[in-house]
């Protein structure tokens, strides 16, 4: 049959700028695929696998006949590993014309390798219908556990989380997203010490997770910077209410069976955090990430501006673990009011790490400390850096900071080389395991040219 030809058209107006706090880009920077399926088919969006670290899969999927007439169709999953034995299931299927049928299958991986930061181990669950292949996954088995008496737990084992976030960006190539430069930026970020990274503040390229699952790093996927009342012209409030639940969905559906992830983030510092309502959006977004995936916590990153903190505990109940941005010296008397919340610092300075390292250690209802940034990035132009007094002062959102581009609060550098407060991390969080036990670096005098400030 002669389907004719096809015309796929994408236009882009990015024409009112600003839409970001930070550097959008602008097209189409990540990978794209067009794919063409049979008349029989299941569609990435209609399979869901889940896994137990006892080697028990459960396989649950929609197999669509988009032909005229009923087909019968064989429909099997294939679990393979490196060097390991395949295993697999098939059922056929009878599907009516233009109909669908919902399958459940379980398989059963003995002795299953899990999946850790130190050794990621990846299944590979090839689904085919009638011999063909139709989808490869990325799945991994290992157990996510916490709470306030006992910290976080990584397949049984205490971990404490040294985390960094990073924007989607790719320092000098931009806002584009070439499968190398999504796994060199993972590489860093590991090379760095860090077993952690928070998306911050959108989800990333499906790249950018396959190297975290690949590399061994846990990830926090986050939705939204922000709700409904707008940070800058012409941001993602604009669409909030018509596209907030589909969204945050689609980014569940996409991602639900990358092992490095371990928590889903619904927001960052909304701005109308003291509207009551703003608890309810909350929960909205919660419940809908249930309806996806029930196996991981939400959380959000919380913040005050002023002296209010404790009027957001309604806020903070809906969530099942709290991140705290540049709050974390109100965790005594957090935990005080509320012994059973699990906190983790979402954002936290970098001249604080020695601080914040302590009180992951002692307390462990605090699981963790999240650094921003991991990795300078594009916008934000000027924050994290050190000034002569005489140059122009403020923040990016206080002054125009031109000729600066980025931000410079990064432990590693945008081209790659790592500060000094890289190495000074690793060996504080890793000991040990730091890529290197002793580092020496130099600094500028203050007043060799001029009085250096240092910023926040």
């Amino acid at each position: 049959m002669n389907v004719g030809e096809n015309t796929v058209t994408v236009r882009v107006d990015n024409s009112e700028q600003e839409n970001c706090r930070w550097y959008s880009g602008s097209g189409i920077y990540r990978n794209v695929w067009l794919k063409r399926l049979p008349a029989v088919s299941v569609s990435a969006h209609n399979v869901v696998i889940s896994t137990d670290i006892s080697g028990v899969v459960t396989v649950e999927a929609t197999v669509e006949n988009n032909s005229t007439q009923s087909r019968t169709a064989k429909f099997s999953v294939v679990l393979s590993s490196t060097g390991g034995q395949p295993v697999s299931e098939e059922k056929t299927l009878q599907i009516a014309a233009k109909s669908s049928e919902k399958i459940k299958m379980t398989l059963n991986v003995a002795t299953p390798k899990l999946w850790s930061f130190d050794e990621p181990n990846i299944y590979y669950a090839d689904v085919k219908i009638d011999g063909a292949s139709q989808l490869v996954r990325h799945i991994g088995f290992r157990k996510v556990e916490y709470d306030a008496e006992n910290g976080f737990r990584l397949n049984g084992k205490n971990v404490l989380i040294n985390g960094a976030c990073v924007h989607h960006d790719n320092g000098l190539l931009g806002a584009a997203a070439p499968d190398a430069a999504e796994f060199h930026k993972v590489k860093m970020m590991k090379d760095a010490g860090f077993n952690l990274l928070r998306t911050s503040h959108n989800p990333p390229s499906e790249t950018f997770l396959l190297a975290c699952d690949m590399y061994g790093m846990m990830v926090i996927d986050e939705a939204f910077d922000g709700w409904r009342t707008a940070k800058t012209d012409h941001d993602y409030a604009e669409l909030f209410d018509s596209l907030a639940v589909e969204d945050v969905k689609s980014m569940v559906i996409r991602d639900r069976h990358h092992p490095c992830i371990v928590a889903w983030s619904i927001g960052n510092e909304v701005i109308e955090r003291k509207d009551i309502r703003v608890i309810h959006t909350a929960k909205m977004l919660k419940n809908a990430i249930l309806e996806e995936d029930r196996t991981r916590p939400v959380t959000e990153a919380l913040c005050a501006w002023d002296s209010d903190w404790e009027i957001y505990d309604p806020h903070a109940d809906v969530l099942d673990i709290v991140g705290y941005n540049y709050m974390i010296f109100k965790h005594k008397s957090d935990h005080e009011r509320d012994p059973k919340r699990v906190i983790w610092q979402t954002e936290s300075y970098p001249k604080d790490a020695f601080n914040n390292y302590e009180i992951v250690k002692n307390n462990p209802y605090v699981i963790g400390d999240i650094v921003w940034t991991g990795l300078d990035y594009l916008g934000e132009s000027g924050i994290g850096g050190w000034r002569y007094k005489s140059w122009t002062q403020g923040e990016s959102w206080q002054n125009p900071q031109f000729p600066w581009h980025g931000a410079y609060c990064g432990d590693v550098d945008i081209t790659g080389h790592r500060k000094p407060i890289s190495y000074y991390r690793d060996i504080l969080w890793n000991g040990d395991k730091a890529k290197s036990q002793i580092h020496l670096s130099v600094r500028e005098p203050n007043g060799y040219i001029d009085s250096i400030k240092t910023t926040m």
